[in-house]
């Protein structure tokens, strides 16, 4: 459902753009005009091509929505212990393509971008980054350094190591783990969605398919609706973080449990 319900609503969402003048001024008309009985094997190659469209945009999701995320908030196992500079445009050392790169992903989700930007100079950042607290944080350190002695919390990708000791030792928190990954997946998959209709929807109010009335619902419906994925992706992309180092720190070691 996580592929099949975005493709369905990317599909959906420029049917009813496209149609929307039909659809929507001469309802009864249209549903006379459309309503053709669609055999079983189409309906079977349909939900093909909508589950493909769904993984398709998953995956583009993941090279904007979460890229653009990482490199203005910061990854959330760093945004655990401290906040993080924004640091999106301000990296010298990155090439002109690399540049390039971040300047189309801002300019492509630019309602995401924007209310970045806007949580950046307002203050309010905290709705995505939240530390945990430094007691946590000692926990967490003095864990690592007792099971895995020879290697430098610091320095290594610490959250790979405590995530896959997490997923293999304790089996009551995979689930949860595997449930946070779904809903981030998900959520992050349709903010890329929504954003894709807006776009849409403005270029079909300048091609003459959408008129001014339902693009005045359309075009804000779009924006609001990408603003709050991309919050719930960022919510649960930090929860699953956070998941997998409160159950590092909380649940005994599976040896012991067997004493």
């Amino acid at each position: 459902m996580g592929y099949l319900l975005p493709g369905v609503f990317l599909v959906f969402g420029v049917f009813v753009t496209y149609n929307s003048t039909d659809l929507f001024h001469d309802f009864g008309k249209f549903v006379k005009t459309n309503s053709t009985s669609v055999s079983f094997e189409i309906s079977v190659v349909l939900v093909a091509v909508v589950y493909i469209i769904g993984h398709f945009f998953s995956f583009l999701s993941g090279f904007t929505v979460e890229k653009f995320s990482v490199w203005f908030f910061g990854a959330p196992e760093a945004y655990l212990f401290e906040k993080q500079p924004v640091q999106y445009f301000k990296e010298v050392h990155r090439k002109p393509a690399d540049l390039l790169i971040r300047i189309g992903i801002f300019l492509a989700i630019l309602p995401m971008s924007l209310f970045s930007l806007i949580a950046l100079r307002t203050g309010k950042l905290d709705l995505v980054e939240r530390s945990i607290p430094e007691t946590y944080q000692i926990a967490l350190r003095k864990r690592f350094s007792e099971l895995f002695p020879e290697i430098d919390f610091h320095t290594s990708d610490y959250f790979g190591l405590v995530y896959h000791y997490s997923f293999e030792s304790f089996e009551g928190h995979a689930a949860k783990f595997q449930n946070y990954v779904a809903l981030y997946g998900f959520t992050r998959c349709m903010s890329l969605v929504f954003t894709i209709l807006l776009w849409y929807s403005i270029c079909a109010l300048f091609a003459g398919l959408l008129g001014i009335d339902l693009a005045l619902i359309f075009i804000p419906g779009a924006m609001l609706h990408s603003i709050v994925f991309f919050l719930a992706y960022n919510k649960f992309y930090r929860r699953f973080h956070l998941e997998v180092v409160m159950a590092f720190i909380s649940v005994a070691k599976p040896e012991s449990t067997e004493a």
